[in-house]
């Protein structure tokens, strides 16, 4: 009986052992998952916030161009419409048309 008195408690202290190193290895892994995630998060964040000036670049550029066709659509526009008055006038007059 004694010998299975001073049995027990080395199995049990050897299974304790065990646990303990699983718990301290589980612990260990959970901090790893933890700072990987954060440098993850980390990278994400700079990644976005990369493609948010990418495309509010993109967007200033194509408003810069658009705004300049528009310009050169309302030059354009008004040099026709002088040009449309010019000859209705010149047509007028060579006609004999007198206001």
């Amino acid at each position: 009986m004694s010998e299975a008195l001073t049995a027990a408690p080395a199995s049990i202290d050897v299974q304790l052992g065990v646990l303990t190193h699983r718990l301290s290895t589980a612990e260990r892994d959970i901090s790893q998952c933890s700072t990987q995630i954060s440098e993850l998060s980390a990278e994400n964040r700079l990644r976005a916030e990369r493609q948010e000036k990418q495309m509010r670049d993109g967007f200033e550029s194509m408003n810069a161009k658009i705004d300049r066709m528009a310009s050169w659509r309302g030059y354009i526009s008004f040099s026709v419409a002088i040009a449309i008055g010019v000859a209705v006038g010149v047509a007028a007059h060579t006609f004999g048309f007198q206001p």
